[in-house]
């Protein structure tokens, strides 16, 4: 859903839509907001303006960016703006108690909050929100800390950030 959204915004941003691209965009993000859910679902989920969304960064990253991606597009609507902003903030406040939060399970694959840290930029720069953007910067940084390495961008890190599995892996 996320991608294929992505695809669909880009194509509009070029000047290129292709016919019913709102609705399309609405259509894939109910989906990511129903069936979608599924794999995430087995680690609880947190409720924002209605939506019982899974807890994993991973998810709520792409479901942030598919809505800063409405909002470019121009085809937002007062539900996904208010959805958009709910998330950001909800977002914001997780990292706030722990900067790299789990995708499944407890696990924390810290390649899995680029979408996050996308997200929160865009929403801070298409809403003026000082707060999704500091917090969008420092979660960049911390990934570029975690880039930088000598051993390289580790796997799995710990709820500290520490590397528990160091094989490099990209991002």
């Amino acid at each position: 859903d996320g991608h294929l959204s992505f695809i669909l915004v880009q194509r509009s941003l070029e000047g290129r839509p292709l016919p019913e691209t709102p609705r399309r965009l609405k259509a894939l993000l109910d989906d990511a907001l129903t069936r979608a859910r599924a794999p995430f679902l087995r680690d609880g989920v947190t409720v924002i303006q209605g939506h019982s969304l899974p807890r994993s960064v991973l998810y709520r990253g792409y479901v942030l960016l598919m809505l800063a991606g409405m909002e470019r597009a121009g085809v937002s609507d007062a539900r996904s703006t208010a959805l958009f902003d709910a998330l950001a903030a909800q977002l914001v406040e997780a990292l706030e108690r722990q900067l790299l939060l789990p995708s499944f399970g407890k696990s924390i694959w810290p390649c899995d909050s680029a979408p996050a840290a996308a997200g929160l930029l865009l929403h801070g720069r298409l809403r003026g929100d000082a707060a999704s953007l500091a917090m969008g910067e420092r979660l960049t940084a911390r990934l570029g800390e975690l880039a930088a390495l000598p051993s390289g961008f580790p796997t799995k890190v710990d709820a500290r950030g520490k590397p528990v599995e160091p094989l490099p892996r990209g991002t």
